[in-house]
């Protein structure tokens, strides 16, 4: 069966179907276990299906919560600062009240306010106890001098409460000047107030756009990655496919080898037979029966299907 395998190529046609077989499952093994790692590295990064529990979900998640936290920090910070302008807000009225007393007082303001300013400056404390003690004071001394009904008392009277109201209305407007200075005072803590809660909104405004962008190009990362395993999967494939494909070629080759051999060795043992026979037939017999020429009359090809096989092979080139 050796002799024949060699001569027809069964053995390496066999050899060739078995090396086909190897190949392909080789191929599909290293295909299989190519797909699914791609798919887990896809599943993983949130970019394949039935993704959970991902890096895009992780990201995604940490991006709203970092955003919540500034967001509740600035509502925070934005109540702080407001109480500052509660603060500085009873400066800011009792300083606008005293200085629209003043203008009030100074005549800007016209009647009204003339009049408005001599109820409020007549109204002030200590106005009143104030003249009563002085004209009390002009009348016992007047008295005392037996002069009270004279006509110098009634001046003194009168020069004592004009002097008085000049002394203490230059005194009451000097009193509203500081006290208006309370308004710029208030207006400034207020001023500074909105202005640090104009940071406290840039600042979040900033915080935003920097979280969003960082979310974003760490986006673009994953994708990036995905991208990559993608482009890797292509080239897996593609050396998979040329490695299968080297191999059936190596394949197809040594059966092509293998058959030349063959058909060499089957050409080179026809050969050898051919001129075996190309003989005198009986030094052929003998040379192949063993046994001598002469003797009966009968064929020596009768009891052997080679040797017969062989003779007529040899008959083609006598």
């Amino acid at each position: 069966m050796a002799i024949l395998d060699s001569l027809t190529g069964a053995a390496s046609r066999s050899a060739y179907n078995k090396n086909k077989q190897a190949i392909g499952a080789t191929q599909s093994l290293s295909g299989d276990a190519l797909t699914q790692g791609y798919a887990g590295a896809q599943r993983l990064l949130g970019t394949g299906d039935g993704s959970a529990g991902n890096a895009l979900s992780a990201l995604g998640s940490g991006y709203d919560q970092s955003r919540n936290d500034l967001t509740g920090q600035y509502g925070q910070t934005q109540g702080f600062l407001g109480q500052i302008g509660d603060l500085y807000g009873g400066l800011t009225q009792s300083g606008q009240q005293a200085t629209d007393a003043r203008s009030d007082a100074l005549g800007l303001n016209g009647a009204e306010g003339s009049t408005r300013a001599k109820a409020a400056f007549e109204g002030s404390l200590g106005y009143g106890a104030g003249l009563n003690t002085g004209l009390e004071a002009v009348m016992r001394s007047a008295s005392a001098r037996g002069n009270l009904a004279g006509g110098n008392t009634s001046q003194d009277l009168f020069n004592y409460g004009a002097d008085y109201q000049n002394r203490q209305s230059g005194s009451y407007i000097d009193r509203l000047t500081q006290a208006g200075q309370n308004y710029g005072t208030g207006v400034a803590g207020q001023a500074s107030g909105l202005g640090l809660q104009g940071a406290a909104s840039q600042g979040l405004g900033s915080g935003l756009s920097s979280l969003a962008q960082t979310f974003g190009q760490n986006n673009a990362n994953i994708y990036g990655t995905a991208s990559g395993q993608q482009a890797q999967f292509g080239q897996g494939v593609a050396g998979i496919q040329q490695t299968a494909g080297n191999a059936l070629m190596e394949n197809n080759n040594n059966l092509a080898q293998s058959q030349n051999a063959a058909s060499a060795n089957s050409i080179g043992g026809l050969m050898g037979l051919a001129s075996m026979f190309a003989k005198p037939a009986g030094t052929a017999v003998s040379a192949l029966s063993g046994s001598p020429t002469g003797g009966a009359n009968v064929s020596p090809y009768a009891n052997n299907p080679l040797l017969s096989a062989a003779n007529k092979f040899a008959s083609l080139f006598r």
